[in-house]
């Protein structure tokens, strides 16, 4: 193994410390236990991170933060545009459910594991069932192709966290 790689993984796992949706992105926080706990056997550290430290919750806090940093902005567009996604997914002619369920099929479409992330945890709380996520799942992969593969398994992985509490 060459150990600059490693050496950088460390460091990046130091700077951050878990802070890596610093990066724009939740993958990184929600991301396999394995490969947290492997970096940080790598950078001795004991445990590492793992699924199980409610991802969702950390998500959801720094996706608010994000938020308010980007709405205290004031601009009139960015605020339409955010009120217009909000609207976008209550009831109407289609259930917030299957509103939500076509919110993840694009996002994985689109490879965006921000949107991936948020969209398994409000299809969640509309009460899709792992069965209809695995459908949505299917619909992905089809209009996708194989280049969604990796965020597919990732959000299989995330799933499986949502469904143990």
């Amino acid at each position: 193994m060459n150990i600059l790689p490693l050496q950088l993984l460390c460091y990046a796992a130091r700077l951050f410390e878990g802070r890596a949706l610093l990066y724009g992105n939740a993958l990184a926080e929600a991301r396999s236990g394995l490969e947290f706990e492997a970096r940080g056997r790598a950078c001795g550290k004991a445990g590492g991170m793992t699924m199980d430290e409610k991802w969702t919750k950390r998500f959801e806090e720094e996706r608010a933060r994000l938020n308010e940093t980007v709405l205290s902005s004031g601009n009139l567009g960015i605020k339409r545009f955010f009120a217009l996604d909000e609207q976008a997914y209550l009831a109407g002619a289609l259930p917030a459910k299957v509103k939500e369920l076509l919110g993840l099929v694009a996002s994985m479409v689109l490879r965006c594991d921000a949107c991936i992330s948020y969209h398994l945890i409000r299809c969640h709380e509309e009460g899709v069932t792992e069965e209809e996520f695995y459908e949505a799942f299917d619909i992905a992969l089809v209009v996708g192709g194989s280049i969604i593969v990796p965020h597919l398994r990732i959000a299989a992985e995330q799933l499986a966290s949502i469904l143990e509490k």
